[in-house]
């Protein structure tokens, strides 16, 4: 028995190659997924390997040789090629899940093993324009086993400017850079390169994928610095004082010169005229120049600092303006494996 397939194995070792090269990759991958149906793995093996190492392919048929190739290498007690055969299935397809109905439980349990081994992030993100101080371009994250995604934001010499996401992503997430650079130093432009890791179990990084992009910074003009506050005189000016006093001698003089068509008595004559240089004094006192206006002094003080405050808020606003106003960020396509 064992002469005879020992035998059989010889003739088929001549015989394949021979066979492989009559016949086209996509002939080749249905016999080998034939072979694998009729329980022939030796042969299932060799065939789907023959028909993986053609570039003729297309996706879907390399993910149907990788499939039937893990469940052959599987059954000859080959683990760690079946391993090897889903993680490049995985790379391909991330998300691929086997058909119940022709691989059983020990073949979809090795799968879910190279799935767990291998972790794969898929990345999406699109050109997005935001004001300074924003959240900025959000970067969407899908993961096909639960693992530790590490983004970071790095110059295009690969210098770690920014780490943005590190976090365990059990299905899907969302990163966001802001582009605003370290503290400090004037927010960047030009081209950058944001790195997505996938970490395994132990922390290593099992997948790198890239994403370049590229800051530009719209101008935006200052604003005016708004102008001073009209103040209130804050000590009392010298006219309201000599109109008092000016009023005050005209009644006194006025007062002497037509008091005596009135009276022969000297007494009315001199009280009127007094009293009405009296009332100019003290107008004039009450008013005097340079006399200290209290209430215009806290007034003033209190448009100062208003004044102060608007102008802070339009230096600062400025600042911002001068570092640039609406930052856009232009996305590439992911790259790397």
């Amino acid at each position: 028995m064992r002469r005879g397939v020992r035998l059989s194995l010889c003739v088929l070792a001549m015989v394949a190659p021979m066979v492989a090269r009559a016949q086209s990759p996509e002939q080749t991958l249905e016999q080998g997924i034939q072979a694998y149906r009729e329980l022939e793995m030796e042969s299932a093996g060799w065939l789907l390997r023959q028909a993986l190492a053609s570039d003729q392919l297309d996706a879907s048929q390399r993910i149907a040789a990788l499939t039937y190739l893990g469940a052959a290498e599987l059954y000859r007690d080959r683990r760690d090629s079946a391993l090897s055969a889903y993680a490049q299935l995985i790379r391909q397809e991330p998300y691929h899940e086997l058909d119940p109905l022709v691989f059983g439980p020990d073949v979809q349990a090795i799968f879910e093993e190279a799935r767990r081994r291998t972790p794969v992030v898929e990345v999406a993100a699109t050109r997005t324009s935001f004001a300074p101080g924003a959240n900025g371009l959000p970067v969407r994250l899908r993961v096909n086993t639960p693992h530790v995604v590490v983004v970071t934001a790095e110059a295009v010499n690969g210098t770690v400017l920014d780490t943005l996401f590190r976090e365990r992503v059990r299905d899907r997430a969302t990163a966001h850079w802001d582009a605003s650079g370290p503290p400090g130093v004037r927010p960047p432009v030009g081209g950058f390169v944001l790195g997505i890791a996938s970490l395994d179990g132990r922390g290593r990084v099992s997948r790198r994928v890239t994403l370049p992009v590229h800051v530009t910074r719209s101008p935006e003009s200052p604003l005016a610095v708004p102008d001073p506050p009209t103040l209130l005189p804050e000590t009392q000016p010298a006219g309201p004082a000599y109109t008092r006093l000016g009023f005050g001698i005209a009644a006194a003089a006025a007062a002497y010169l037509i008091t005596p068509a009135f009276t022969d008595s000297k007494a009315p004559q001199i009280a009127l005229t007094a009293a009405f240089a009296a009332a100019g004094l003290i107008g004039f006192w009450e008013v005097r120049p340079g006399k200290p206006l209290p209430k215009n002094v806290v007034a003033n003080e209190v448009a100062r600092e208003a004044w102060e405050a608007r102008v802070g808020r339009v230096q600062q606003e400025n600042r911002h303006r001068a570092d640039g106003g609406t930052v856009t960020i232009e996305v590439g396509r992911v790259g790397g494996s």
